[in-house]
Parts: C-alpha cells; sequence; structure tokens
C-alpha cells in the first residue's frame, strides 16, 4: 500500500510539474514573465497570439483536469486497513452518549424524598406569608422583636501567653443596651475568669470613638471603676457629641495578673439630641380597618424623610401575639403613623381583647448616608384598646398577594416534577 502511494503522488507531481508555465496566465491581451522551455525566463505575449496558442492552452487544461480527477478517484476509492487500537473505544462512547443525552429518570426514593422536601419548604412558606410582610405573629421565643436593642455578648476565651496558652482563662466585655437616643446612657462592665474564678484585674483603659460623616472620628476616654467581680465604665454619648449620629465604638485595654495585655471592642449606635429626627406626641387611637386593628399613631416630625414605626401588641393575659410595623414618608410638622395587625393573626392566636400596645420605637432610614438611621426617643409607656373587640371583629382569612400566589404555583410545579428543594 505505501509502494503503490508513493507511484501515485509520482504520477500527480509529473503531469503537474511537466506543464509548461505559460498555463498559468493573467488578463487576456496582457503580457506577463513567464517560464516555458522554449523561451525561458523571458516576457513573451500570451494575449492575442493566434489560434493555435489558445488550443494548445486548452488542451493541456483539460489533461491536467482529468489527471486530477483520476488520482483523486483512485485515492478516494483505494481499500485501506484501519489501524487497530489498543483498545476498543466503543463500549466508553456509548456511556458517554448515554450522559449527554440527560440524566436518568429518578428512582422513587428520589421522587419521594424530593418532594417531601418541597411539601416542607411549601408549608413553611405558606405558614410565613399567611400575613402581609408589615405584620407578624409573635410568640415567647420572638426575642429580638420583644427585646429591640438588646446585646448579644458571652464570656469568651483569651490567651493568656503566645509561649505557654492557658485555655482556662475567660472575659465577659458588655453593655446593658446597643442603641442609645438623647440622654440615653449605657453601662459597660468588664469581668475576668480564670476557670470559674473571678480575677481582680489590673489596669483598664476605655475609649468611646465616634465615627462621623464625613468619615473622621472623635474620641474620649472614659472613667472606669471597680465593682464586684470587675469593672466598669457610664457611657453617655449625648453629654460629648450631641450633634453626632451614627456608629460608636468603645475599645477596652486591660491586663492582669500572669495575664499578657489584651483588647476588645463594643460597638453601639447613637443618635445625639440634635440629630433626633421626630418625637412621639403620645396620641393614640385604635380602630378596625377591613377587619384588621390599627392604631393611629401621632408624632412631631423635625426632619422629613422616610420612617420605619414598629410596636408589640399583647392579649389580655399578657402574652405576645403581634408585630407591625409602618414604613412610608412622612413630612414635617405633625404626622401620624398607621400600624395595622392582620385580622388572622387574632384568630391564629386566639387572642382575647382588650390588648396592649407595647414598646413603640421608630426611626428616619438614611442607607445612603453613614449614620444608617437617626433614631426616636421610645414613647416610654404602653396602650390599651379603648373598645370592647371580639375576635368576630376581625377578618379570618389568609392575606393573598400577586407575588404569593405565584411562589405557590412554582413550589406546586416542583413538588409534581419531584425537584428537590
Amino acid at each position: 500500500m505505501p509502494r503503490a502511494r508513493e507511484a501515485l503522488n509520482a504520477r500527480l507531481c509529473y503531469h503537474f510539474c511537466s506543464l509548461p508555465a505559460s498555463w498559468v496566465r493573467g488578463p487576456w491581451g496582457k503580457t506577463k514573465m513567464t517560464r516555458t522551455k522554449e523561451t525561458g525566463n523571458r516576457p513573451v505575449a500570451t494575449g492575442k497570439t493566434g489560434d493555435r496558442t489558445r488550443q494548445d492552452s486548452r488542451k493541456n487544461l483539460i489533461r491536467l483536469s482529468l489527471a486530477l480527477l483520476t488520482v483523486l478517484a483512485v485515492w478516494l476509492l483505494w481499500p485501506t486497513t484501519p489501524e487497530r487500537p489498543q483498545s476498543s473505544p466503543a463500549p466508553m462512547v456509548a456511556e458517554l452518549i448515554e450522559e449527554e443525552t440527560g440524566p436518568a429518570e429518578p428512582d422513587s426514593e428520589t421522587l419521594a424524598l424530593g418532594t417531601a422536601r418541597n411539601d416542607d419548604a411549601a408549608a413553611a412558606y405558606e405558614a410565613r406569608s399567611r400575613y402581609p410582610s408589615t405584620t407578624r405573629r409573635l410568640s415567647d421565643d420572638s426575642f429580638d422583636l420583644l427585646n429591640p436593642g438588646a446585646r448579644y455578648e458571652t464570656r469568651q476565651r483569651i490567651p493568656n501567653s503566645l509561649d505557654k496558652p492557658d485555655p482556662n482563662w475567660s472575659v465577659l466585655f458588655t453593655a446593658d443596651r446597643y442603641f442609645l437616643t438623647g440622654e440615653e446612657s449605657a453601662k459597660i462592665t468588664l469581668k475576668l475568669w480564670h476557670g470559674d474564678d473571678p480575677i481582680e484585674l489590673g489596669r483598664v483603659e476605655m475609649t468611646a470613638e465616634a465615627l462621623t460623616e464625613n468619615g473622621s472620628t472623635r474620641s474620649r476616654r472614659l472613667e472606669v471603676v471597680q465593682i464586684e467581680e470587675g469593672v466598669q465604665a457610664l457611657l453617655a454619648p449625648n453629654q460629648i457629641w450631641p450633634e453626632l449620629a451614627g456608629a460608636l465604638r468603645v475599645t477596652a485595654q486591660f491586663e492582669a495578673d500572669e495575664l499578657m495585655r489584651q483588647s476588645g471592642t463594643l460597638d453601639f449606635h447613637f443618635t445625639g439630641s440634635k440629630r433626633i429626627p421626630a418625637q412621639f406626641t403620645g396620641s393614640i387611637d385604635d380602630r378596625i380597618i377591613a377587619g384588621n386593628l390599627a392604631f393611629d399613631l401621632g408624632l412631631d416630625v423635625r426632619a422629613p424623610g422616610r420612617y420605619r414605626i414598629e410596636g408589640n401588641l399583647f392579649d389580655v393575659s399578657g402574652k405576645p401575639f403581634g408585630w407591625a410595623r409602618f414604613d412610608g414618608r412622612l413630612d414635617k410638622g405633625k404626622q401620624s403613623a398607621m400600624l395595622v395587625y392582620d385580622g388572622l393573626l387574632f384568630h391564629d392566636a386566639e387572642a382575647q381583647g382588650p390588648y396592649l400596645l407595647t414598646q413603640i420605637r421608630g426611626r428616619r432610614l438614611m442607607p445612603e448616608s453613614r449614620v444608617g438611621s437617626e433614631w426616636i426617643p421610645e414613647l416610654g409607656k404602653d396602650y390599651l384598646t379603648q373598645s370592647d373587640y371580639q375576635l368576630m371583629d376581625f377578618r379570618d382569612t389568609v392575606w393573598i398577594s400577586p407575588r404569593r400566589l405565584k411562589l405557590m404555583e412554582m413550589m406546586e410545579d416542583a413538588r409534581r416534577r419531584g425537584v428537590p428543594h
């Protein structure tokens, strides 16, 4: 086989190379440098040189075409034996084709698991979306909403030495509140233990640092006093920076016997008295609107903008069951913000009246600034509904929105198809 191919290549080369160079010509009537056996490398006429010249050229072209067609036909029709591969790829190719055509049908266990997951997700979403986004069901476990501004610091382990670390050292650095508005102050405490034994602190320094809107900082050293099992400092930023609002940080540096120097930080949010955007007037009214319980809260607005007002609702037994918020714009002057508690809340919680509105708080939202928000001083008093409401006064239907319907349809479709969620 290789010899036959070499013979064909040689014949092809002979036919191609033996043709006179004048068969490759330019436009008619032009003269170009060509090479032939008779003329060598010199100009010859390739245009109108007579009928014989044109006939010879045509014959040469026909001969070349026939030679090329013959060689091509022999090359394509010549029997060949493919090289034997080291291993047959056929099974591997078949497996790849099966994988590319799509995943295999899920078995019954997979379908059941996917359906169960989607059932759980759909049930959880349905339970969470029974009310509008401005209303939420409360329970004794709703710690964040029942304790706004609470802190979460716990005892933390600290290294006593880089060379011989002792894991028994721990510290608690915390305060009694996070938000500070106007004249409000926070008590900051620092306690140290080795195991379960309280350790007397040595030198302790605490510094308060406030961040201004232009990014600069202001700092002030705090007075630290000894208390039982630790030290304490009083943070009253309004006495220092009444014109500021935003983030505030307290840094503590301390040491003790057999303990390397330590440091820690606490973050706060502060609204100075000169930055308070509004005040609750204390005026509150309650009424039924479309089967929901609504409260109108009076405010004296100093700085117009977008506000968020919140409040918690308790039943006659003192059990929390509802939270609601107002989220909207308030203009300067005497204004009213409405808290609306969805009627279904009262049926779900089987809440009996009269109802107590408490923990009323609010803030002016400023997401585009470093401040983030300016807080309104809490109302400081509770409000008991004046009317004798009954459960039948409140609507008992699930709140419906186009978005909720669409999501429920998507979850139901996923459940039918057994798609894991």
